[in-house]
């Protein structure tokens, strides 16, 4: 399986460039979509959902052109926004047989298999009952999976995912993602560097709709090796012409500098271990 972005651009009416000129070559497995807000990554997400047009530019998914062949490219498509709305008052079971029905599962025997299937994958089964409006952060999120692996996509997006769940909710939203990442292209789109670390093969970093860097996490860790130090506050201010890339107080409430530098810049400075956050950082700085 293989998604190809060519040469995409978008420009709002209010002038924001939100896509660039942008090329990506995307495969099977969880490919990660980095940025800051407003780097386009919702943009570029919408777009390839088929629900925004692009400028100008090509994406193709296998031999389906998405731009133009809409309806095709949503039969084998799954979509998490930001936002997943759900009716109030309805059950989850309830819900996916609709969503099933609109999706073009006719078949009652084949509905229920796979309401069944995507509802025990997504550790709902014993809730399937309940209204969906009373689920948890991470419940309704499990939700969302649920609904878009009705149609069994070959190609699946979700958009800022676990932006507010509590950390076991993260952990498990993310593990249902690593297991449909093995035969599928899932597309995740994020501002959160950790997602990434250890859930996707490659991840793109996007900045004002530009493409910033393209590499595996573990390159991208590895390349930083021997190059970014840490200073107290007090010691970086005397040579504020390096790239600061983040900081952090120590146990003495001491604030640090995280720094880039070919080579030790004075003696103040530590080596410490690269971080993918150092990595992401220093590509916005670019």
């Amino acid at each position: 399986m293989k998604l190809s972005i060519q040469n995409l651009s978008k420009t709002y009416p209010n002038g924001v460039k939100a896509l660039d000129q942008l090329h990506l070559e995307i495969g099977s497995g969880m490919f990660g979509l980095l940025g800051p807000n407003g780097a386009g990554k919702s943009t570029l997400i919408r777009t390839i959902a088929t629900l925004q047009k692009a400028d100008e530019g090509s994406i193709f998914f296998n031999d389906i052109d998405a731009l133009r062949e809409k309806m095709a490219l949503r039969k084998v498509l799954g979509y998490l926004p930001q936002d997943f709305g759900v009716y109030p008052k309805d059950s989850a079971l309830a819900l996916l047989h609709f969503f099933a029905v609109l999706k073009g599962i006719r078949s009652k025997k084949e509905r229920e298999s796979r309401v069944q299937y995507v509802l025990e994958l997504t550790n709902l089964w014993q809730h399937r009952s309940h209204r969906v409006s009373t689920y948890s952060g991470g419940m309704k999120q499990r939700f969302g999976i649920a609904q878009l692996l009705l149609n069994d996509p070959q190609l699946i997006v979700v958009d800022e995912p676990t932006a507010g769940l509590d950390p076991a909710e993260r952990t498990r939203f993310l593990n249902i993602l690593r297991g449909l990442g093995s035969n599928r292209t899932v597309i995740f789109s994020t501002h959160l560097v950790e997602d990434v670390k250890d859930l996707c093969y490659q991840m793109a970093i996007l900045s004002r709709g530009k493409l910033m860097a393209l590499t595996a996490p573990s390159t991208a860790i590895s390349s930083l090796n021997g190059r970014i130090w840490e200073v107290a506050e007090s010691d970086f201010q005397t040579h504020d012409s390096l790239i600061a890339l983040s900081d952090h107080y120590n146990a003495f409430n001491q604030k640090m500098i995280r720094v880039f530098a070919e080579s030790q810049p004075a003696a103040a400075f530590a080596p410490v271990a690269p971080k993918l956050e150092d990595f992401y950082f220093l590509n916005l700085n670019a």
